[in-house]
């Protein structure tokens, strides 16, 4: 019998809301990239990302979000995501296709 707190429909909903959002995600990098260099582009993210989490989470945990007890792992972490955000966007605004797409 599944616990009190099981809560399938919001799972499935957060689910579809993520790809629905991972979409607009990526329509967003490739209409903002024809307009701006990646890096500005990167960086806008960012700075709204930064934005929404400290407007809906910090009034809750205040400064203690801030605290780490391993902040090498956590700069390695974030190097990763920048990493990878900047990949996706010089892929998302690569026109030209790869040598196998023609076979």
């Amino acid at each position: 019998m599944p616990s009190s707190d099981s809560r399938p429909l919001q799972g499935v909903l957060l689910v579809i809301a993520a790809v629905a959002l991972f979409a607009c995600f990526d329509t967003g990098v490739k209409i903002a990239s024809a307009l701006a260099p990646v890096g500005v582009v990167v960086w806008a993210r960012y700075l709204f990302q930064v934005g929404v989490t400290a407007v809906t989470v910090l009034p809750r945990r205040g400064r203690a979000l801030l605290r780490t007890e391993r902040p090498g792992l956590q700069l390695l972490r974030g190097l990763c995501l920048l990493s990878l955000s900047v990949l996706a966007f010089f892929r998302a605004t690569n026109k030209t296709e790869p040598a196998c797409a023609g076979r």
